[in-house]
């Protein structure tokens, strides 16, 4: 879900994918968001809520294990190490917000891609800080 809302930001403006995907500079109005991606956002949020429970603290060396794994599969589609360190500045120049974006969406789908318990354990480290 994350990775097709940055999509359809990004073709609206690398800015507005930028603010949305880093949570940097102003709200984005949920109307320039898809009606059927913030249908799917509320689907899913109403699942997070009824299947909520208390979860073991994931396994810091198991969680590098599946982020190194990640970050391999990146490489492989031509990311190089200056695009991954977007991810982990402050603040970004505008020019780079594209470049922001298509990791961030490529991030997201190849986490979709991992087993359920694997998937799980990285979007609560993505998600964490939200």
């Amino acid at each position: 879900m994350y990775a097709d809302q940055y999509s359809a930001l990004g073709s609206k403006s690398a800015a507005l994918c930028y603010r949305f995907a880093s949570g940097v500079g102003p709200a984005i109005s949920p109307a320039e968001i898809p009606d059927a991606l913030i249908a799917k956002e509320n689907a899913i949020n109403r699942r997070i809520v009824e299947t909520a429970t208390i979860r073991a603290i994931a396994n810091a060396t198991a969680s590098d294990g599946l982020w190194k794994k990640i970050g391999a599969v990146l490489a492989t589609k031509g990311v190089k190490n200056e695009q991954f360190d977007l991810l982990s500045v402050a603040t970004i120049p505008p020019e780079k917000y594209g470049d922001y974006c298509s990791i961030m969406t490529m991030l997201f789908r190849e986490v979709s891609k991992l087993p359920q318990r694997e998937a799980g354990t990285l979007m609560r480290d993505l998600l964490a800080d939200k």
